[in-house]
């Protein structure tokens, strides 16, 4: 039962990590890789939706943990993007 409760807390902060960065313009991809040995399986990777490129992660996709993620959409990286993209556009 402590496991469920544990594993329901993880998905209730993920969801609310991707709201967070949907509001910066951006999306959240987990990997879906069945292998645990399998490179970048359980990891995610930051995508700028606009312009469908890696916003956020390592050097290999799907490196970053949930705590990288959180770290990333915290920081505010995706407000600065979406002010970049914003400027290029000839907007705020």
């Amino acid at each position: 039962m402590a496991e469920e409760n544990k594993e329901a807390a993880e998905k209730v902060r993920e969801n609310r990590v991707r709201r967070m960065l949907m509001r910066q313009g951006l999306l959240v991809q987990k990997s879906r890789a069945k292998d645990p040995l399998a490179i970048g399986y359980g990891g995610y990777m930051i995508i700028d939706r606009d312009r469908n490129v890696i916003a956020g992660g390592g050097e290999l996709p799907y490196s970053m943990t949930l705590d990288d993620v959180e770290r990333f959409a915290l920081e505010g990286h995706g407000v600065r993007l979406a002010k970049e993209r914003a400027a290029k556009r000839g907007g705020k």
